[in-house]
């Protein structure tokens, strides 16, 4: 008669061997993509600012503030002045800016002078709306993209103090407001190893910056005080977007 056979602690500890290095290898595998998504956002933003500069070099103008974009290309789209910011140059940082084209323009341009490759971005928002990989770019962070304008030197509600100037902010677009709304997009810890790779891992000084417990928009992403302030690390959930200074 035949005699069924259990496993042997030997042949059991192969097995949970085995499942033990399956859910290891997925569990490195998704770090290594989540970081090679948190990377891409360095190479975006770094990219993006080179591309501005280059535009400015050889036409002598900033894209999006370009009076003449449809003097160079067919469908290129001419902003209404051409007064060395993108944006309006009275706007404070986090200042309502749905009268100006010019952040939305500013990605055409490029797009249409064949330094971003790949999409040509509208250069509208039909419905007052950031779309990305339609008038705006589009990040490896999933819905996630970036929005370039010129923000004014001053204090505003949610911004830590300082002379920004044109910046790039990376966010998620809000699904009902209109832009330049760009809603939380990474965790506390993402946003602090992203300012690491970048800058100085604090939030409120030196290059790349986030929003303060004063916004709307990314309350529990850092704390307030100017001198002292860090990542809210222990909050696990999207709290963050973060705002690059471009140097130009």
């Amino acid at each position: 008669m035949y005699k069924q056979r259990g496993f042997t602690l030997l042949e059991l500890a192969m097995v949970l061997t085995g499942v033990g290095l399956i859910v290891g290898g997925i569990i490195m595998g998704r770090a290594l993509i989540h970081s090679s998504q948190l990377q891409s956002v360095v190479t975006d933003v770094n990219r993006y600012k080179d591309a501005v500069k280059l535009f400015n070099d050889k036409y002598k103008t900033l894209p999006g503030d370009m009076e003449n974009a449809s003097a160079f290309w067919a469908g290129g789209i001419n902003s209404t002045t051409s007064d060395g910011f993108i944006g309006e140059a009275a706007l404070a940082p986090n200042a309502a800016q749905v009268s100006s084209t010019e952040p939305l323009l500013v990605w055409q341009h490029l797009s249409l002078s064949g330094m971003l490759g790949g999409v040509v971005y509208t250069g509208t928002a039909p419905t007052n709306k950031l779309v990305p990989n339609t008038n705006i770019p589009s990040s490896k962070i999933n819905g996630a993209g970036f929005y370039l304008r010129y923000a004014a030197p001053g204090v505003a509600t949610g911004v830590f103090d300082g002379d920004y100037g044109h910046v790039i902010i990376f966010g998620t677009p809000y699904s009902t407001e209109k832009y330049p709304s760009l809603d939380v997009a990474i965790t506390a810890t993402d946003a602090s190893e992203i300012d690491q790779k970048m800058d100085d891992g604090k939030p409120a000084t030196g290059k790349v910056l986030s929003f303060n417990s004063d916004s709307i928009v990314t309350p529990n992403c850092a704390t307030n005080n100017l001198s002292t302030a860090q990542y809210k690390e222990t909050m696990r959930d999207n709290v963050c977007s973060l705002i690059f200074i471009t140097g130009f």
